[in-house]
């Protein structure tokens, strides 16, 4: 699998005139992974062997994960390189569009998206998942718990007593998840602030975040053509160079799929 995915690299590499870098996540059913910081002292590895380059590109494919590990992965890329690019061939959703918040340059092919920063808590103390072993845990979408709070004064009335709709929520949902949550929403806009602001030449970052933040929910993606609305940066052209790596990602996944299968 290396020696495909070497000369593919490499082929970014030239067609970006930067040093490339890869961040895959998984996403099939029951087999995901998230972004973590484990990925840290990997990359910090990679950086190494770099040591300073005036362009890097970081090809990234993602469903998100770790809010503070983004974070991190998007400032130590930074301080290796002159110019920071995320190609998106697919998604980075949540967590990888916080990363790509802090390139200089996203280039997306045309069916390529991003998403809301929307993190969930996860913790011992989450709801138990209906059905599922005791450890199994949901996690607790912080725009979820928003979005109930929201409904209930657009049906009661802003001037109505919610103190009963806290206190269901509360029954439901551990306190400690929820102020954990609240932590995390406020958390997750200072961190996308301090990204645009590393590089952003607008006068006003905050209306950029606040037009990201107004995509609520999970499930509206940005795509490709919504995307000047958000980052005047994202790329319209060069995409191409990411099309083989994908393609390579989707026939070695079939390979380790019928591997598993016939194992079993």
């Amino acid at each position: 699998m290396l020696k495909e995915r070497k000369p593919l690299l490499e082929n970014i590499e030239k067609s970006r005139s930067s040093r490339a870098l890869l961040y895959v996540t998984g996403d099939r059913p029951q087999m995901e992974t998230q972004i973590g910081k484990d990925a840290l002292d990997l990359l910090v590895h990679h950086l190494d062997l770099i040591e300073h380059a005036k362009k890097i590109t970081l090809y990234l494919y993602t469903n998100g994960g770790d809010v503070i590990a983004s974070w991190s992965i998007a400032n130590l890329i930074r301080q290796f390189c002159d110019e920071f690019e995320v190609i998106v061939s697919a998604k980075a959703l949540s967590g990888g569009t916080l990363i790509c918040l802090g390139a200089d340059n996203i280039v997306m092919t045309k069916q390529a998206v991003l998403g809301p920063i929307d993190p969930s808590t996860n913790s011992p103390l989450n709801p138990q998942v209906p059905g599922a072993p005791p450890h199994a845990k949901a996690p607790v979408s912080v725009e979820a718990i928003t979005g109930y709070l929201d409904f209930a004064r657009q049906t009661l009335g802003k001037d109505a007593d919610l103190k009963e709709v806290f206190v269901q929520l509360a029954n439901s949902i551990h306190p400690h998840v929820l102020g954990q949550a609240f932590r995390s929403r406020s958390q997750i806009r200072m961190l996308a602030k301090k990204l645009l602001g590393t590089h952003s030449s607008e006068k006003s970052p905050d209306k950029k975040r606040g037009t990201l933040w107004d995509y609520r929910s999970s499930a509206r993606m940005i795509s490709f053509t919504s995307k000047f609305e958000l980052f005047s940066r994202i790329s319209r052209r060069s995409w191409n160079c990411a099309l083989p790596m994908t393609q390579t990602f989707i026939s070695q996944a079939r390979t380790l799929l019928r591997t598993a299968s016939n194992a079993l």
